[in-house]
């Protein structure tokens, strides 16, 4: 319920009331069967096996209606207004999967594992809803070998291997179906009620596929104070489900289509290590990822395909040979200071000093729409993290650090927040904003205008920031209280703790969060659209144990 006197808008003062009424209900429910051997022959030859079968279904409904034109604000009920508007929503799916495993190891040294799994998705075409997907894995411990003497600082060395498939259902409900949407048209001289085709049918819809090689080695130390695992993977997805554009004529935007092949490969490494093991004892625990991200195909023309979002119109590029949803747009090269510095580079005909430069990207002497490049990408070069355990007698410090190099964020909302225009406010940095020739600010906000046309309202790089981090995710302080303390009660024990999340975070990225992306699908990631900031939060428990 929204009183008259909750004024979302300063020109219309006192607002309607409104009034809304909302129920959600949800079942999922999960049935899941396996049967397992396991067995030991000779006492080398070690075999466990396992088959399943597993059901999913989820069920959704909800109800919405809305009422306004309330005559008196102390009846808070839909029956004392006017619903002028309603709907109900319904939806399910279901899963279906048969699995298998076996695991086979000899002697401890020489290992290997074999998975199948069929499934079956609602969300698929009829001919298309099943999908099988194999993987097998092996292992070679090789410090159990007798060549690595048992006094060798290795105190374990396992080189393994693997080469699989798996897959990804994870679209809309009936994706694979042509929908029907509501609406209204005037016939004659009333408002009367119609359905209309929302969403364009794929009968061949099926699974995207996924094959990953990977490679690694595990490498123990002076009996595994120091711990070390290193991989290399090659990923290939093929049938990427994605919401593609397709010709107007068909009366459709988008349809959802199996399209295109994209790669990543990269390089895993974590390391653990036991620094202090007496009375004071240390661990620390560091990541580290890399990734690179490149599409290898987009069916049968290989057209780029350009997505939007909220103020971004077409401001995302994904094309073969680049990484995913790059982000699209003009290039702003600081601010005009004088007359001259306008007439010596491509301008518009309305461009004083105070506004944008707009780099002529093709130099062919004209600002339009074919001077758009890729001004960035959210994919980051490397994300990492590092943890460290303390431990002094009864009492106990956790600090998990986070961090990401090199991606970057398209700020959808500085369209707003980085112009000057009187309509609404701005960054404080504005104020370093362009004013006069002896006053042209920091070079990065140009002049205040109350009406920005054209190209400067276009995504640019000026919306786009660093989204480098390193995050301070969680400090932990603990209290075991000591057996003495509890003496023989029916507490067995009793640790106290205090944590904080997310305790500060080292950017330079203006937004509230640079680890954001509101943005719809893989086509859009990196977009920040008013993201909500991460809360920081203090937690004061105790774990007791009966």
């Amino acid at each position: 319920y929204r009183p008259s006197y909750v004024n979302r808008d300063s020109n219309k003062a006192p607002n309607q009331i409104e009034a809304e009424s909302n129920t959600t209900h949800q079942t999922n429910w999960l049935l899941e069967n396996t049967l397992t051997y396991d067995k030991v022959f000779a006492g080398k030859h070690a075999v466990n096996a396992l088959v399943g079968y597993t059901q999913q279904k989820d069920f959704y409904e909800d109800n919405y209606i809305f009422a306004t034109n309330f005559p008196y604000e102390g009846v808070r009920t839909l029956n004392n207004g006017q619903v002028t508007d309603g709907s109900s929503t319904e939806s399910e799916y279901a899963l279906v999967s048969y699995l298998a495993r076996v695991n086979y190891a000899f002697d401890d040294k020489y290992l290997f594992t074999g998975t199948l799994r069929a499934d079956g998705s609602s969300r698929f075409g009829a001919d298309n809803k099943w999908g099988v997907f194999p993987s097998l894995s092996v292992g070679w411990r090789v410090s159990e070998e007798d060549f690595i003497p048992e006094s060798s600082i290795i105190s374990d060395l396992k080189v393994r291997a693997s080469y699989g498939f798996t897959g990804n259902n994870l679209i809309p409900n009936y994706g694979s179906q042509g929908l029907l949407g509501v609406s209204q048209y005037v016939l004659g001289n009333s408002l009367v009620n119609a359905v209309f085709p929302s969403s364009l049918s794929n009968p061949d819809l099926g699974w995207e596929m996924t094959k990953q090689f990977d490679v690694g080695v595990e490498l123990g130390l002076l009996a595994n104070r120091i711990y070390v695992e290193a991989d290399y993977y090659y990923r290939s997805t093929k049938d990427l489900l994605l919401f593609v554009p397709v010709p107007q004529i068909t009366g459709y935007a988008t349809q959802l289509q199996n399209i295109g092949k994209v790669q990543n490969q990269g390089i895993e490494f974590s390391a653990t290590t036991r620094n202090l093991v007496n009375d004071f004892k240390w661990n620390t625990s560091l990541n580290i990822s890399i990734n690179r991200n490149k599409v290898l195909a987009l069916g049968p023309d290989d057209n780029p395909i350009y997505a939007s979002a909220p103020n971004v119109t077409n401001g995302f590029k994904t094309e073969v040979g680049q990484p995913v949803a790059n982000f699209y747009g003009y290039v702003f090269d600081g601010v005009y200071t004088t007359q001259d510095q306008i007439e010596e580079n491509a301008h518009r005909s309305t461009d004083v000093p105070g506004d944008p430069i707009i780099r002529d990207v093709n130099k062919d002497g004209e600002l339009n729409a074919n001077d758009r490049t890729v001004i960035g990408n959210n994919q980051p070069d490397f994300i990492y993290g590092i943890t460290n355990n303390f431990s002094y007698k009864n009492f106990d410090l956790r600090v998990q650090v986070t961090g990401s190099q090199g991606g970057e964020v398209f700020s959808m909302s500085s369209r707003f927040t980085k112009y000057f225009h009187g309509e609404r406010n701005a960054r404080a940095d504005a104020a370093n904003r362009w004013r006069s020739p002896e006053q042209p600010g920091d070079g990065e906000y140009f002049r205040a205008n109350r009406n920005y046309l054209g190209l400067q309202k276009e995504p640019s790089s000026y919306w786009i920031q660093d989204a480098s981090f390193l995050r301070i995710r969680n400090v932990t302080l603990g209290y075991n209280l000591p057996e003495s303390v509890l003496g023989n009660s029916f507490i067995q024990s009793s640790r106290f703790y205090f944590s904080i999340q997310n305790l500060y975070t080292f950017t330079d990225y203006f937004g509230f969060d640079p680890e954001v992306s509101t943005s719809g699908d893989g086509l859009t990631r990196g977009g920040d659209y008013t993201g909500y900031p991460t809360a920081r939060t203090f937690t004061l428990g105790v774990n007791l144990r009966f």
